[in-house]
Protein backbone atom coordinates (compact mmCIF):
# COMPACT_ATOMS: atom_id res chain seq x y z
CA UNK A 1 0.00 0.00 0.00
CA UNK A 2 1.18 3.48 -0.80
CA UNK A 3 0.37 5.43 2.17
CA UNK A 4 0.44 8.65 0.03
CA UNK A 5 -1.53 8.29 -2.47
CA UNK A 6 -3.94 6.52 -0.32
CA UNK A 7 -4.21 9.27 1.68
CA UNK A 8 -4.32 12.01 -2.00
CA UNK A 9 -7.19 10.41 -3.08
CA UNK A 10 -9.00 10.25 0.26
CA UNK A 11 -8.83 13.68 0.45
CA UNK A 12 -9.88 14.36 -3.38
CA UNK A 13 -13.23 12.47 -2.84
CA UNK A 14 -13.59 14.59 0.36
CA UNK A 15 -13.19 18.02 -2.31
CA UNK A 16 -15.37 16.27 -4.36
CA UNK A 17 -17.89 14.66 -2.12
CA UNK A 18 -18.22 18.04 -0.60
CA UNK A 19 -18.88 20.16 -3.70
CA UNK A 20 -21.57 17.97 -4.90
CA UNK A 21 -23.30 18.06 -1.66
CA UNK A 22 -23.26 21.80 -1.84
CA UNK A 23 -23.35 22.22 -5.81
CA UNK A 24 -26.24 19.32 -5.92
CA UNK A 25 -29.01 21.27 -3.66
CA UNK A 26 -31.69 22.13 -3.80
CA UNK A 27 -31.48 20.74 -7.64
CA UNK A 28 -28.91 18.78 -9.41
CA UNK A 29 -27.09 20.79 -12.07
CA UNK A 30 -25.02 20.04 -15.19
CA UNK A 31 -22.16 20.63 -13.13
CA UNK A 32 -23.10 19.06 -10.05
CA UNK A 33 -23.28 16.02 -12.00
CA UNK A 34 -19.75 16.31 -13.45
CA UNK A 35 -18.45 16.55 -9.90
CA UNK A 36 -20.45 13.36 -8.94
CA UNK A 37 -19.15 11.38 -11.80
CA UNK A 38 -15.62 12.83 -11.10
CA UNK A 39 -16.25 11.36 -6.95
CA UNK A 40 -17.62 8.04 -8.47
CA UNK A 41 -14.55 7.81 -10.83
CA UNK A 42 -12.17 8.75 -7.44
CA UNK A 43 -13.73 6.22 -5.58
CA UNK A 44 -13.39 3.86 -8.57
CA UNK A 45 -9.61 4.60 -9.31
CA UNK A 46 -9.17 4.27 -5.36
CA UNK A 47 -10.43 0.18 -5.65
CA UNK A 48 -8.92 -0.65 -8.78
CA UNK A 49 -4.93 0.61 -7.12
CA UNK A 50 -5.47 -1.81 -4.37
CA UNK A 51 -6.43 -4.57 -7.17
CA UNK A 52 -3.18 -3.94 -8.92
CA UNK A 53 -0.95 -3.59 -5.74
CA UNK A 54 -2.46 -6.40 -4.00
CA UNK A 55 -1.82 -8.70 -6.81
CA UNK A 56 -4.89 -9.17 -8.57
CA UNK A 57 -7.32 -10.84 -6.00
CA UNK A 58 -10.61 -12.69 -6.69
CA UNK A 59 -11.84 -10.18 -3.70
CA UNK A 60 -10.22 -7.61 -4.93
CA UNK A 61 -11.75 -8.25 -8.74
CA UNK A 62 -15.35 -8.60 -7.19
CA UNK A 63 -14.96 -5.29 -4.80
CA UNK A 64 -13.72 -3.32 -8.41
CA UNK A 65 -16.54 -4.27 -10.08
CA UNK A 66 -19.11 -3.48 -7.28
CA UNK A 67 -17.70 0.01 -6.87
CA UNK A 68 -18.20 0.66 -11.26
CA UNK A 69 -21.78 -0.51 -10.82
CA UNK A 70 -22.20 2.48 -8.26
CA UNK A 71 -20.65 4.87 -10.15
CA UNK A 72 -23.17 4.02 -13.19
CA UNK A 73 -25.90 3.84 -10.86
CA UNK A 74 -24.08 7.33 -9.10
CA UNK A 75 -25.09 8.72 -12.90
CA UNK A 76 -28.70 7.04 -13.72
CA UNK A 77 -29.57 8.59 -10.42
CA UNK A 78 -28.67 12.76 -11.27
CA UNK A 79 -29.26 12.50 -15.00
CA UNK A 80 -32.07 15.22 -14.42
CA UNK A 81 -30.32 18.25 -15.73
CA UNK A 82 -29.86 16.01 -19.30
CA UNK A 83 -33.73 16.15 -19.67
CA UNK A 84 -35.10 19.90 -20.59
CA UNK A 85 -38.09 21.72 -18.75
CA UNK A 86 -40.17 21.54 -21.52
CA UNK A 87 -40.09 17.97 -21.95
CA UNK A 88 -43.53 16.17 -21.29
CA UNK A 89 -42.38 13.02 -20.82
CA UNK A 90 -39.62 14.72 -18.13
CA UNK A 91 -40.87 13.12 -15.53
CA UNK A 92 -41.23 9.32 -16.58
CA UNK A 93 -37.30 9.76 -18.10
CA UNK A 94 -36.53 10.15 -14.13
CA UNK A 95 -38.60 7.68 -12.77
CA UNK A 96 -36.97 5.29 -15.78
CA UNK A 97 -33.37 6.40 -14.74
CA UNK A 98 -34.34 6.29 -10.90
CA UNK A 99 -34.90 2.84 -11.23
CA UNK A 100 -32.21 1.81 -13.56
CA UNK A 101 -29.88 3.64 -11.27
CA UNK A 102 -31.09 1.81 -8.20
CA UNK A 103 -30.82 -1.58 -10.13
CA UNK A 104 -27.35 -0.83 -10.66
CA UNK A 105 -27.03 0.02 -7.03
CA UNK A 106 -28.93 -3.32 -5.88
CA UNK A 107 -26.33 -5.47 -7.85
CA UNK A 108 -23.27 -3.91 -7.02
CA UNK A 109 -24.70 -4.63 -2.99
CA UNK A 110 -25.05 -8.49 -4.09
CA UNK A 111 -21.33 -8.32 -5.49
CA UNK A 112 -20.42 -7.21 -1.96
CA UNK A 113 -22.21 -9.94 -0.52
CA UNK A 114 -20.47 -12.26 -3.20
CA UNK A 115 -17.19 -11.06 -2.00
CA UNK A 116 -18.11 -11.04 1.73
CA UNK A 117 -19.66 -14.75 1.26
CA UNK A 118 -15.90 -16.17 -0.81
CA UNK A 119 -14.35 -15.13 2.26
CA UNK A 120 -16.05 -16.47 4.99
CA UNK A 121 -16.08 -19.96 3.30
CA UNK A 122 -12.62 -19.92 3.86
CA UNK A 123 -13.62 -19.88 8.00
CA UNK A 124 -14.18 -22.67 9.92
CA UNK A 125 -18.26 -22.91 11.73
CA UNK A 126 -20.14 -20.90 13.09
CA UNK A 127 -21.27 -18.60 9.78
CA UNK A 128 -24.85 -19.03 9.14
CA UNK A 129 -25.74 -18.38 13.17
CA UNK A 130 -23.74 -15.15 13.44
CA UNK A 131 -25.21 -13.80 10.31
CA UNK A 132 -29.02 -14.83 10.66
CA UNK A 133 -28.79 -13.44 14.11
CA UNK A 134 -27.26 -10.18 12.72
CA UNK A 135 -29.37 -10.17 9.76
CA UNK A 136 -32.12 -10.19 12.77
CA UNK A 137 -31.32 -7.74 14.42
CA UNK A 138 -30.38 -5.23 11.18
CA UNK A 139 -33.89 -5.44 10.05
CA UNK A 140 -35.95 -4.99 13.39
CA UNK A 141 -33.86 -2.07 13.71
CA UNK A 142 -34.42 -0.78 10.35
CA UNK A 143 -38.65 -1.68 11.55
CA UNK A 144 -38.33 -0.12 14.83
CA UNK A 145 -37.18 3.14 13.00
CA UNK A 146 -39.44 3.30 10.03
CA UNK A 147 -42.40 3.53 12.74
CA UNK A 148 -40.60 5.87 15.02
CA UNK A 149 -40.01 8.37 12.15
CA UNK A 150 -43.61 7.47 10.81
CA UNK A 151 -42.06 7.01 7.07
CA UNK A 152 -44.73 6.07 4.47
CA UNK A 153 -43.68 4.16 1.33
CA UNK A 154 -46.81 3.07 -0.70
CA UNK A 155 -46.46 1.62 -3.62
CA UNK A 156 -43.01 1.32 -3.19
CA UNK A 157 -42.65 -0.50 0.07
CA UNK A 158 -42.33 -3.77 -2.04
CA UNK A 159 -38.93 -2.42 -3.67
CA UNK A 160 -37.99 -0.66 -1.00
CA UNK A 161 -38.34 -3.68 1.50
CA UNK A 162 -36.20 -6.06 -0.65
CA UNK A 163 -33.49 -3.09 -1.23
CA UNK A 164 -33.44 -3.27 2.67
CA UNK A 165 -33.22 -6.79 2.84
CA UNK A 166 -30.43 -7.07 0.70
CA UNK A 167 -28.81 -4.40 2.26
CA UNK A 168 -28.92 -5.17 5.75
CA UNK A 169 -27.82 -8.44 4.64
CA UNK A 170 -24.48 -6.72 3.03
CA UNK A 171 -23.89 -5.62 6.41
CA UNK A 172 -24.42 -8.61 8.30
CA UNK A 173 -22.00 -10.90 6.40
CA UNK A 174 -19.58 -7.82 6.97
CA UNK A 175 -20.00 -8.52 10.59
CA UNK A 176 -20.04 -12.19 9.88
CA UNK A 177 -16.60 -12.18 8.27
CA UNK A 178 -15.17 -9.35 10.54
CA UNK A 179 -15.62 -11.36 13.65
CA UNK A 180 -15.11 -14.62 12.38
CA UNK A 181 -12.40 -14.44 9.81
CA UNK A 182 -10.28 -11.42 11.27
CA UNK A 183 -10.11 -12.00 14.85
CA UNK A 184 -8.11 -9.33 16.73
CA UNK A 185 -6.83 -7.55 13.62
CA UNK A 186 -8.95 -4.69 14.17
CA UNK A 187 -8.22 -2.59 11.54
CA UNK A 188 -9.85 -5.00 8.79
CA UNK A 189 -12.62 -5.14 11.36
CA UNK A 190 -13.13 -1.14 11.27
CA UNK A 191 -12.88 -1.41 7.65
CA UNK A 192 -14.91 -3.94 6.73
CA UNK A 193 -17.75 -3.10 9.21
CA UNK A 194 -17.68 0.83 8.92
CA UNK A 195 -17.90 0.23 5.30
CA UNK A 196 -21.04 -1.46 5.57
CA UNK A 197 -22.32 0.26 8.23
CA UNK A 198 -21.88 3.90 6.35
CA UNK A 199 -23.71 2.04 3.19
CA UNK A 200 -26.64 1.17 5.74
CA UNK A 201 -26.67 5.00 7.29
CA UNK A 202 -26.59 6.32 3.69
CA UNK A 203 -29.20 4.67 1.92
CA UNK A 204 -31.67 4.83 5.33
CA UNK A 205 -31.28 8.38 5.15
CA UNK A 206 -31.35 8.37 1.25
CA UNK A 207 -34.97 6.62 2.04
CA UNK A 208 -36.15 9.31 4.78
CA UNK A 209 -35.37 12.16 1.53
CA UNK A 210 -37.36 10.60 -0.62
CA UNK A 211 -40.17 9.85 1.46
CA UNK A 212 -40.58 12.62 3.38
CA UNK A 213 -39.98 16.55 2.43
CA UNK A 214 -39.21 17.56 5.99
CA UNK A 215 -35.91 15.48 5.59
CA UNK A 216 -35.26 17.65 2.24
CA UNK A 217 -32.54 19.84 3.73
CA UNK A 218 -28.80 20.57 3.29
CA UNK A 219 -27.72 18.91 6.66
CA UNK A 220 -29.43 15.79 5.88
CA UNK A 221 -27.90 15.36 2.64
CA UNK A 222 -24.50 16.02 4.10
CA UNK A 223 -25.30 12.59 6.21
CA UNK A 224 -26.18 10.78 3.09
CA UNK A 225 -23.89 11.71 0.98
CA UNK A 226 -20.44 11.78 3.16
CA UNK A 227 -21.88 8.15 4.30
CA UNK A 228 -22.00 7.51 1.19
CA UNK A 229 -18.33 8.44 -0.26
CA UNK A 230 -16.82 7.50 3.03
CA UNK A 231 -19.01 4.00 2.19
CA UNK A 232 -16.95 3.64 -1.24
CA UNK A 233 -13.72 4.74 -0.02
CA UNK A 234 -13.32 2.35 2.35
CA UNK A 235 -14.38 -0.73 0.29
CA UNK A 236 -11.65 0.01 -1.93
CA UNK A 237 -9.29 0.30 1.04
CA UNK A 238 -10.48 -2.95 2.33
CA UNK A 239 -9.14 -4.69 -0.97
CA UNK A 240 -5.60 -3.69 0.69
CA UNK A 241 -6.16 -5.53 3.99
CA UNK A 242 -7.81 -8.88 2.24
CA UNK A 243 -5.38 -10.62 0.54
Amino acid sequence: MNPVLVITLFVIEAILGGWYIKAGFPKVTMTALSVKIAAGVVFVVNGYFAYLTVGKTAYGLTIVLALIFGLIGDAFLSFEPLFKDEDATKKNKIIICTIIGAAFFLIGHLLYMYAYGQEIRAVKGGHLGLFLIIWAVTITTAIIIKFAIKLKMGKFAFPILAYALTLSAMFALAVTLSVLGYKGEYLKQAVLICAALCFVVSDSSLAMRFFDKKYHTLKHRTLTLTTYYAAQMLFGLSVYLIK
